[in-house]
């Protein structure tokens, strides 16, 4: 990226509020500056002075540069956070060091004094550096610690009263602690669950970070009761209770500057329990369109049904595949306060303002079709259904659609040309589809390459033979695929983040009028023609040939 704008560092370092940032975001230096002092925002002889040390600050963007571990820990991780610093290396005259402000000479001084060596200030922005920090920073050491100390706790209770103490974890301290340092941990590694499951032999925790699992073991068995007792308690649960599954309540953990929710699920397994925390999403993530759809032709297509009052929209493809992401930032796109938008989910993910949210349970007789009957009666302008699979609920839907409501949907189909077929075989008219249907989006996320140990990759005999079977067509011996070799940015992996990609079909007249026919057949002839050369397996390989993604992730896709 280029040098940090100075109308962005104003706000980052708080000399501007947000609503002033907006004002200046379009404005290059010169102009943000003139228009502070046009509006009387700052000061001149202060602006002058802020100004002149921002241009001798050297800028890094750290998305792009690695931090040294041989300066891990070096500075205490709570002045760290309070200062949002962290040291990017070491020279002969002491250390150099990304900084949210590095201007403020009260944080460099404090910091020379706790390194005992010359601070060089550098500019970095603040959501890199609390990355930057929560990479560095990581819990494993702390996890085993408490673990050790926990196990310890338990074998020194030689009582029977103390010990019925210890068993409800409430009152254990360092269970308390464990189970806190696991949720802080995956938070901000940005995992979407921790699973911690009971072998015969040990705990095992693991996260699932860009829909893969990381695993760490604990050696201490005998902590596992007390720490699925601890998540009991956080979500609500009846802790004597370990042969039957349960179902926690929603429940918020504070970690830094945020406060998370999370879900808990419980399953008795052969050698004790398995329990899963669901960390669920933030409102605020889903309010901006172009960030969770980041293929412009499948926002423009989006956009378009967006804008029209009636219709149907789905979303295909397997769990985990973003399907609910999508449409909540749909669903928020539409979130103006002047349509009332009904959703129907099992679970409801997240609490979105502003919607009426209606969470199905089937084990209390309460299905989707049933909900949505009773949601009709609501007047709504726009209902999402969690999922269709029934031919009650499918029919609804779409007869829905037809009759002035903007209806949104999931279905488990592959890819979009198999959705049409999928629903005639849930029972759908084919007409009622023609006049229903506008809009099927089929997605997937695939994993990307690290960008701190990108490198590159050479073909395998194996990789060769995939190619030629996958894509017969392509020219691939000119391209130089990457990898991640694997570093500490990464844990090791060699991926960080992830891509959507996306299979798009906007229903056009011809289309419709085919369908609405019976033509089946000929309706799929269209659809192939449409989306031909754009399938989410062309456009995984795509990423693959720009170095973004992996044919790891390329083949994996296509083995589905």
């Amino acid at each position: 990226m280029d040098k940090m704008l100075f109308s962005e560092f104003l706000y980052q370092t708080d000399i501007i509020t947000k609503n002033v940032y907006q004002e200046l975001s379009k404005l290059d230096d010169q102009k943000a500056i003139q228009h502070l002092l046009d509006k009387a925002y700052i000061g001149k002889n202060l602006l002058q002075q802020i100004k002149t040390g921002f241009d001798k600050i050297p800028f890094i963007d750290l998305s792009l540069t690695g931090i040294a571990d041989s300066t891990h820990g070096l500075i205490p991780e709570n002045i760290a956070r309070h200062h949002k610093v962290i040291i990017l290396g070491e020279d002969t005259k002491g250390y150099a060091v990304a900084m949210v402000n590095p201007l403020d000479q009260n944080i460099i001084t404090e910091l020379t004094h706790i390194l005992n060596r010359l601070i060089t200030p550098t500019l970095a922005r603040r959501a890199e550096i609390i990355q930057a920090i929560n990479i560095s920073y990581r819990k494993a050491e702390k996890i085993a610690e408490l673990a050790q100390r926990l196990s310890k706790e338990i074998h020194q209770e030689n009582t029977r009263t103390v010990k019925s103490n210890i068993m409800g974890s409430e009152q254990s301290a360092a269970a308390v602690e464990l189970v806190k340092t696991v949720m802080e941990d995956a938070y901000r590694q940005g995992a979407s669950d921790i699973h911690f499951e009971a072998d015969e032999e040990f705990l095992r925790i693991r996260l699932r970070v860009d829909g893969h699992l990381q695993q760490h073991l604990i050696p201490e068995r005998e902590v596992a009761g007390h720490i699925f007792r601890r998540l009991k308690i956080l979500g609500k649960l009846d802790i004597t209770e370990e042969r039957k599954p349960q179902d926690g309540q929603r429940f918020s953990t504070k970690v830094d500057d945020s406060i998370f929710s999370s879900r808990l699920s419980i399953l008795p397994t052969q050698f004790g329990q398995s329990a899963v925390v669901r960390i669920l999403g933030e409102a605020t993530y889903y309010s901006d369109l172009t960030k969770v759809v980041t293929d412009d032709d499948v926002r423009e297509k989006l956009n378009r049904y967006l804008m029209q009052k009636q219709g149907t929209f789905l979303v295909t493809g397997p769990t985990s595949s973003g399907k609910t992401t999508t449409l909540y930032s749909a669903l928020m796109t539409l979130n103006e306060g002047n349509k009332k938008i009904i959703t129907l989910e099992n679970p409801v993910e997240t609490s979105l303002p502003g919607l009426n949210q209606v969470q199905v349970n089937p084990g209390k007789g309460l299905e989707f079709s049933d909900a949505l009957r009773s949601v009709l009666r609501q007047d709504p302008d726009v209902i999402m259904v969690g999922e269709i699979r029934d031919e009650e609920t499918a029919n609804m839907a779409m007869r829905a659609a037809i009759t002035g409501h903007m209806v949104m949907a999931t279905l488990h189909t592959k890819d979009v040309a198999g959705t049409v077929s999928r629903l005639i075989n849930l029972g759908v008219d084919d007409f009622l589809l023609a006049a229903a249907l506008r809009l099927i989006i089929s997605q997937r996320l695939v994993r990307n390459i690290c960008l701190h140990c990108v490198t590159d990759y050479t073909l395998t005999v194996q990789d060769r033979s995939l190619l030629d079977n996958f894509f017969p067509d392509t020219q691939y011996k000119d391209i130089q695929f990457k990898h991640g070799a694997g570093c500490h940015q990464c844990q090791q992996l060699g991926y960080s983040g992830r891509s959507g990609i996306y299979e798009v079909l906007a229903l056009d007249n011809d289309m419709i009028e085919t369908l609405s026919q019976g033509k089946v057949s000929e309706f799929n002839e269209l659809v192939k023609a449409q989306v031909e050369g754009l399938k989410i397996l062309d456009k995984a390989f795509k990423l693959a040939k720009e170095g973004i993604s992996t044919l790891e992730e390329v083949f994996a896709l296509a083995g589905e």
